[in-house]
């Protein structure tokens, strides 16, 4: 059986996460599912077993990069972005001018790449703000998006100072 198309839903202090995956990679990831049933019939794949302990191991501030196969996707510059927002070390912040600045791009086209950004939490876009506050996640500036992305930020905090 294929398992192109996939999910595995993951129950996280964040709300229900949903990993899409194909066969052998993560091609995207939804924050904001609004699953509440935990069934997952797939979950015994080496894939989601890996996906579910480095999820339950970031949460428990055990983890401090996932180390999950990705698909990324979009255009060139969008997966530019994506490559350099791996590289943004757990529990920094760097604004969207750093980011354009690094690509030699635009801030503004920095943030169009991060809200498009197909894998989050995975490709930590959440750690990019802006210059005089936390920004933007997910294509929105306030409510339950950026509480997730205020709530990502604690928990990496928490994790380098705590």
């Amino acid at each position: 059986m294929s398992e192109i198309g996939q999910s595995l839903v993951v129950k996280t202090p964040i709300g229900a996460v949903q990993f899409i995956t194909d066969s052998h990679q993560v091609i995207g990831v939804d924050l904001y599912c609004g699953v509440d049933e935990f069934s997952n019939a797939h979950s015994q794949s080496t894939l989601f077993r890996a996906i579910q302990r480095q999820v339950d191991e970031y949460f428990a501030l055990k983890r401090q990069a996932f180390e999950l196969p990705l698909q990324l996707s979009g255009t060139s510059f969008q997966q530019r972005v994506c490559r350099a927002l791996l590289e943004i070390p757990y529990g920094t912040c760097v604004t969207y001018g750093e980011l354009a600045q690094q690509l030699k791009s635009s801030a503004r086209a920095v943030g169009g790449a991060c809200r498009r950004n197909p894998i989050p939490l995975i490709i930590p876009c959440h750690r990019v703000v802006a210059a005089n506050g936390p920004g933007g996640f997910s294509g929105a500036t306030a409510g339950a998006k950026m509480d997730v992305k205020m709530a990502l930020l604690q928990l990496e905090s928490d994790g380098v100072n705590g």
